[in-house]
């Protein structure tokens, strides 16, 4: 199984499409056999062919996150796609991407059934979805969601096979943030979902920089002693779970980035050192073997309090990394969420600081 799949929350449930067989020794009639042919594929979330990258809940009715630059990819042979999505408890419709064979269209959900893809050649074919962005003040953290994408069913239409999984990427990353991270603002000065993008985020570009597969797992909001926008908890009470009192299975990444503390302007130096030596316990509890890398926050808020709780920690494959200059105003929307343009600085030279610490090849050095 690749680790796109195994890095979401999915119970792991074959769906196994098998047509009506008719009584032993029988003919199926001509009849018969045109109905089969003519029946649409209908893919089922917790299908293992299904790719998910981020947090994802899984199962046979549906597949949902809350998550700003998650995504499900998917192959297959056929002509069309189709998918359906319940958002009917979402108040400000997300926008995803839809990228078929490399060419993407944006799509906002407001509908139930969204068109991937027509008029196919016949042959193989490559859908990804990626989640934009959302309402990031939406509840996005209990049962009651008003903020989330949910998938029910994919059609693929008459005569289409689904194919398996393609082989994972050689590194996985997941990284860990606020409003910066998830992409709020990338694209303009408003903070709507139009404006934001996740795709366009540093997280998106690190891991491309890398042929990485990365999880964005960011709240806006959040801090280490601050909660996030719609009922998410501190980074800390956070780490690891799904929504709230439901755990996030997946399997250790190779690299964990952080970007926090531009939300713990209230903390006390004090106070945030112990919450940030608390949280990288947590996170090396979970991860005995990943590199986490600790970024100083963008705008200088607790860059001290970040460098005093990696040495703290004295661990050393926890990287205490120096962002000062990074990010200057003039590179901002409005002091602190960092242009599109920006994001892509931002990335090129955290693709620098992780290559220099892990040895990684750079798979692609303008991400």
């Amino acid at each position: 199984m690749s680790r796109a799949a195994v890095a979401s929350f999915v119970a792991l449930a074959a769906f196994v499409a098998a047509p009506a067989v008719s009584a032993v020794g029988a003919t199926p009639t001509a009849v018969t056999a045109k109905k089969i042919a003519a029946r649409s594929l209908l893919v089922h979330p917790n299908d293992r062919r299904l790719g998910y990258l981020g947090h994802w809940a899984v199962s046979a009715a549906a597949a949902t996150t809350v998550n700003s630059g998650s995504r499900l990819s998917f192959s297959f042979t056929g002509t069309k796609a189709t998918a359906t999505f319940d958002e009917t408890k979402v108040l400000l419709k997300p926008q995803i991407y839809v990228t078929v064979d490399g060419r993407s269209k944006l799509v906002t959900l407001d509908k139930p059934v969204i068109a991937l893809a027509s008029k196919l050649r016949s042959g193989r074919h490559t859908v990804a979805i990626d989640i934009k962005s959302i309402d990031a003040g939406g509840a996005r953290w209990t049962r009651a969601l008003t903020t989330a994408v949910t998938l029910t069913s994919l059609d693929l239409g008459p005569g289409a096979k689904l194919l398996p999984l393609p082989k994972a990427a050689p590194l996985r990353f997941e990284f860990y943030g606020d409003s910066v991270t998830e992409g709020i603002k990338a694209l303009g000065d408003a903070y709507t979902i139009a404006m934001a993008d996740a795709t366009k985020a540093y997280p998106a570009l690190v891991s491309r920089g890398f042929g990485a597969d990365g999880s964005n797992l960011a709240f806006a909001g959040q801090g280490v002693t601050a909660a996030g926008l719609g009922g998410v908890g501190t980074a800390p009470e956070s780490f690891g779970n799904l929504l709230a009192g439901t755990p996030a299975l997946s399997s250790a990444p190779d690299a964990v980035i952080l970007h926090l503390g531009e939300n713990d302007d209230a903390a006390t130096a004090q106070a945030f050192t112990d919450a940030y030596v608390g949280y990288l316990a947590k996170i090396r509890k979970a991860y005995p073997k990943a590199w986490i890398f600790a970024l100083r926050p963008f705008n200088g808020v607790h860059a001290a309090d970040v460098t005093a709780a990696v040495t703290t920690a004295a661990d050393p494959k926890i990287v205490d990394v120096d962002t000062t200059g990074w990010l200057p105003p003039t590179d901002t929307r409005d002091g602190t969420h960092p242009t599109a343009a920006a994001h892509r600085k931002l990335a090129a030279l955290m693709v620098t600081a992780i290559h220099a610490k892990a040895g990684w090849k750079v798979a692609n050095p303008k991400p």
